[in-house]
């Protein structure tokens, strides 16, 4: 886990460092029409996959006993890695808010290089710890993008939950990013920036509605 978190902070650390010296290839500087729908999809989506890893990550560290408890509950009952796919959308959401449209296409090959060798390599070992009781769990649950009737019906949601405990081990991901897209919305206009917080403010409203009660 520590050689994985060290990987993945050079990796965030170089690609912060490319943006910083190249932000006039990699930013989306210019305001283009219908770029403000795009930035408010982006931010749902962003604050989506920050929802889906702060649950992803908080219900496996209460329920997998040390790793010696196959979690297939909550947002693992949705898709197998769901910390994975809350990474993809807090990415895509990124690219969205504020990059150029090719740069999702690096993004997938970053993610392609780094994670899905890690997925199989995590897969073969849940296989090895658990047995028949993954290959059913394999066989009942996608491993990465959830199935359109739970999203639909809204099983998607309502498989998820939200702790304060959860959210403070989670809060140095998030409130840099947070503080970056805001600060980013306000050198584009006060405008923009008064858009995205109130974006921000309805998911705020609609987690303290669907979730408040499961967040101590």
């Amino acid at each position: 886990m520590k050689k994985r978190i060290k990987i993945n902070g050079f990796i965030i650390f170089f690609c912060v460092i490319l943006v910083a010296v190249f932000h006039k290839q990699f930013l989306r500087l210019d305001e283009a029409e219908g770029d403000i729908l795009v930035q408010i999809l982006g931010m749902f989506i962003m604050l989506f996959g920050m929802l889906f890893r702060v649950s992803s990550r908080g219900f496996k560290s209460e329920y997998s006993v040390g790793g010696k408890t196959l979690v297939t509950g909550g947002p693992y009952s949705i898709v197998r890695n769901p910390m994975y796919l809350g990474i993809s959308c807090i990415a895509l959401g990124l690219i969205l808010l504020m990059f150029q449209w090719w740069v999702f296409l690096v993004f997938l090959v970053i993610f392609a290089l780094r994670y899905i060798t890690l997925i199989f390599k995590e897969e073969k070992l849940l296989k090895n710890n658990f047995g028949q009781q993954y290959s059913e769990y394999q066989k009942a649950v996608p491993r990465l993008l959830p199935r359109l009737k739970a999203v639909f019906t809204g099983k998607l949601f309502k498989a998820l939950s939200i702790k304060g405990s959860w959210l403070k081990k989670e809060a140095n991901g998030i409130v840099p990013l947070l503080i970056i897209v805001f600060g980013f919305a306000i050198w584009k206009g006060v405008a923009n920036f008064m858009i995205l917080a109130a974006v921000a403010l309805v998911f705020t409203l609609f987690l303290r509605n669907n979730y408040g009660k499961s967040s101590n």
